[in-house]
C-alpha cells in the first residue's frame, strides 16, 4: 500500500488521495508505470492502464484506505495498544514500543503517522512475524479518535495529558477531554486503560471505566498511583534516572535518555503497559535504557563548546514550561548560559494570548540569559519577558509568518551562544524550528573549524619562528 507515487514498489497498491495541494488521481500514470498493481480511485484519472494493471473505482479513496487496513489488521489476534494525548503521546509510543521491544516483537507506526491516513499505512505493515502493536493515535476534531479506534480495535488505552492544544478547533479543554476518552470507550471489556495520574482531567476519566474494563491502571509522580517513580534525577547527562514502584513492589533504578519530569512520565507510561503485557523489569531496564525515538525530540548536539537542545517538533504551554525548567537544570549543572530560541505556540485559540504572556514571565522569573523569539504570537511572550525583568540586550523578537524569521534567529543565536552555553530550540511543529537548529549546529560547526584551523596555523608560525631563532 503506498500513498506517495515517488515511492511506489512493484506489487503495490496506489491510493489516489486528494490533498490540499496536489491529487493522487494527477498521479496514478507514474504509479502504474513504477509497477504499482492497481491504484483506488475515485474518479478515471485520466491516465493510459498499462496491461495487467487496474483501476479500483471507490466512492472515498480515504475511507476505502482505512477499511482494507481494518480488514487487514483483523487477520491477526494480537494486543493493540492506543496512544493519545495532547503532549508526549510520539514520545510515549516510542517509548512503550521500545520497553515492550526487549521481551516481544512490536510493530509501531513510524514517527508521528497517526492520522487517518498515516495509521492505516501502519497497519499495513502488520504481519505474522508480530506479536503486539503500538499506536498513536492524532486528535483534531470530535469522532477522529473513535475512528481510529475502529480500524485499530485496540485491547488497550493510553491517555498521557489533556492540554489546550487544538483547543481553536474544539473550543474547551472539556470537549478535547471528550475527544481523547473516545479511545476508552472504544475498549474491549477485557481491556486495559492507563491514565497519567497527575493529569487530574485524565484521572478523573478513571472512575468510568472501572468496573467496565478489566484493568484502569495509573502512572504519576506528584499524586498517588499503581506506578510511581522516586529520587529522580531528571537532569543527569545520561538522560533521566529514578526509582520506580509497581503496583507495591520497589523495582529499583530505570533511565531513559531524555530528561525533565515529563520525560519521566512517559517513561512510567511505558513501564505500566509493559508490565500490564507481562514483560519482566529487566526486560523493560534495558529498553527504555536504549529506545528507539522519532526525530526532533530531545536531539543533544554537542559542537564548538555550545549544547543544543532540538526539540522543535512540536511545543505547548506545558511542554514549553517542561523544556525551560530542564534548560534552567542544565545550567545549573554545566554551568554556562541559558540560551532559549522559542517560537509561537499554535492552535491554542483564545487562550494563545494569554498563554505566550505566562511563558515570557516564567522565562524571566527563571532568570533565562538570552531569549530569541519568533512569530507573531511570540511578539506577546518577548514583551512579558521584558516587563518581568529581562533587559532589552537579552531579548530578541523576529517577527513574520511561520519560518520567515527563522535564518535571521539562527544567526541572531549563532552570534549569542558562546562556549559552554546550552541553547534550547522549541516551537510549534508549524514554526520548523528545525532550519533553526540545523542553521545553528552548522554555523558553530564552521566556527569551530575556523578557529581549530588558526590555532594550527599559529602553531606552525610559532614553530617556524623557533626553528628561525635557532
Amino acid at each position: 500500500m503506498e500513498v506517495d507515487s515517488r515511492q511506489v514498489r512493484p506489487g503495490d497498491l496506489f491510493c489516489a488521495l486528494p490533498g490540499e495541494r496536489v491529487d493522487g488521481h494527477s498521479f496514478v500514470g507514474r504509479a502504474l508505470e513504477a509497477g504499482a498493481l492497481a491504484a483506488l480511485v475515485a474518479r478515471d484519472p485520466g491516465c493510459p492502464v498499462p496491461s495487467g494493471r487496474q483501476l479500483l473505482e471507490v466512492p472515498d479513496v480515504r475511507e476505502a484506505l482505512g477499511q482494507l487496513a481494518r480488514h487487514h489488521r483483523d487477520r491477526y489476534a494480537i494486543p493493540v495498544i492506543g496512544v493519545t494525548g495532547s503532549v508526549g503521546k510520539t514520545t510515549t509510543k516510542d517509548l512503550i514500543a521500545s520497553a515492550l521491544g526487549s521481551a516481544l516483537r512490536v510493530l509501531a507506526n513510524r514517527g508521528n503517522l497517526n492520522t487517518d491516513i498515516g495509521l492505516p499505512l501502519s497497519l499495513f505493515e502488520l504481519g505474522p512475524e508480530h506479536e503486539i502493536v503500538c499506536l498513536e493515535m492524532s486528535m483534531r476534531g470530535p469522532g477522529e479518535v473513535a475512528r481510529l479506534a475502529a480500524l485499530a480495535r485496540p485491547s488497550s488505552g493510553v491517555i498521557t495529558n489533556v492540554g489546550p492544544a487544538h483547543i481553536e478547533w474544539l473550543g474547551s479543554l472539556q470537549a478535547i477531554a471528550t475527544a481523547k476518552e473516545e479511545l476508552l470507550w472504544a475498549l474491549p471489556p477485557d481491556g486495559s486503560a492507563v491514565l497519567n495520574a497527575d493529569d487530574p482531567i485524565v484521572s478523573a476519566m478513571a472512575p468510568r471505566h472501572r468496573g467496565r474494563l478489566a484493568r484502569v491502571v495509573t502512572y504519576g509522580l506528584d499524586r498517588p498511583a499503581d506506578v510511581s517513580a522516586a529520587g529522580l534525577d531528571p537532569a543527569s547527562e545520561a538522560g533521566a534516572r529514578f526509582l520506580v514502584t509497581a503496583f507495591g513492589t520497589e523495582l529499583g533504578p530505570f533511565t531513559v535518555p531524555l530528561a525533565g519530569k515529563h520525560s519521566v512520565l512517559n517513561a512510567l507510561a511505558a513501564v505500566a503497559v509493559a508490565l500490564l503485557h507481562g514483560v519482566n523489569p529487566e526486560a523493560i531496564r534495558s529498553g527504555l535504557a536504549r529506545p528507539r525515538l522519532s526525530g526532533l525530540r530531545q536531539e543533544v548536539t554537542a559542537v564548538g563548546g555550545v549544547t543544543v537542545v532540538n526539540d522543535a517538533y512540536n511545543a505547548g504551554p506545558a511542554s514549553m514550561a517542561a523544556s525551560v525548567e530542564l534548560l534552567v537544570a542544565w545550567r545549573a549543572r554545566r554551568g554556562g548560559r541559558a540560551v532559549a530560541v522559542l517560537g509561537d505556540m499554535l492552535e491554542l485559540g483564545g487562550l494563545s494570548e494569554a498563554a505566550h504572556r505566562d511563558l515570557g514571565r516564567a522565562l524571566a522569573r527563571a532568570g533565562i540569559d538570552h531569549l530569541i523569539a519568533v512569530g507573531p504570537l511570540s511578539a506577546v511572550l518577548s514583551e512579558a519577558a521584558r516587563q518581568g525583568g529581562l533587559g532589552e540586550d537579552r531579548v530578541r523578537h523576529f517577527s513574520g509568518q511561520p519560518g520567515a524569521g527563522n535564518p535571521e534567529a539562527a544567526e541572531a543565536a549563532l552570534r549569542a551562544v558562546r562556549p559552554g552555553d546550552t541553547v534550547l530550540v522549541k516551537a510549534s511543529r508549524g514554526m520548523k524550528f528545525e532550519e533553526i537548529a540545523d542553521r545553528l549546529v552548522s554555523g558553530l560547526r564552521d566556527r569551530a573549524e575556523g578557529r581549530a584551523a588558526e590555532d594550527k596555523a599559529a602553531e606552525g608560525r610559532a614553530a617556524e619562528d623557533k626553528a628561525a631563532e635557532e
